[in-house]
């Protein structure tokens, strides 16, 4: 996990730092962007690492079977990455780019106007 981030942080960052947040840079020079992205991508890596080997831990310590090992290490990979994930967006978003007034649910099905439906 740790080679994969190696190898895909700074592509990651360009295209982030590039398409998600283009418009709110937040006042911070690169360095400053690519130093919180690095910290926040290593952090949560590690946090992911440790949540998994704490379930497999728990599961060893209820003597579960080898399928329940491996179920239980799939699941807490998943839903560690996906939490720590949010985590770190909204951490971004907020501290480093600043961008709180931007509306992320812009797209929303509220937006469809009368005549819009008419052409349906």
């Amino acid at each position: 996990m740790l080679f994969a981030l190696a190898v895909s942080i700074v592509p990651t960052f360009i295209l982030s730092d590039l398409l998600i947040w283009s418009d709110s840079k937040g006042g911070r020079r690169l360095h400053q962007r690519a130093i919180a992205f690095a910290s926040a991508s290593v952090i949560g890596s590690l946090s992911s690492i440790a949540f998994v080997w704490l379930a497999v831990k728990t599961a060893t310590t209820f003597h579960a079977n080898h399928l329940s090992m491996v179920v239980t290490a799939n699941v807490a990979s998943l839903g560690s990455g996906f939490l720590i994930w949010i985590i770190r967006y909204t951490y971004l978003d907020r501290r480093v780019y600043n961008s709180t007034n931007k509306n992320v649910f812009d797209f929303a099905p509220s937006r469809i106007v009368e005549s819009d439906v008419d052409e349906i």
